[in-house]
């Protein structure tokens, strides 16, 4: 089985959804993250009640993160 770290590294460039404490989704490129778990989107969407808007580059907090998966 992969590691995490080669896992996140597939997903690179890749675009993911993250979905945070406050139950806002995110929709980006997945470009980096650091050892505390902090991702970083470019090309990102806010899904908040129903309501998008376009973001642009967003940082996430890896403390706030509640599930990160590929987005098809």
């Amino acid at each position: 089985m992969d590691s995490g770290k080669q896992q996140l590294q597939r997903w690179l460039n890749h675009q993911v959804l993250i979905e945070v404490s406050d139950r806002r989704k995110f929709y980006g490129c997945f470009l980096c993250t650091d050892h505390e778990g902090t991702a970083i989107l470019s090309n990102t969407t806010e899904d908040s009640n129903g309501l998008t808007r376009a973001l642009g580059l967003v940082v996430i907090p890896g403390k706030h993160i509640k599930s990160f998966s590929l987005h098809v």
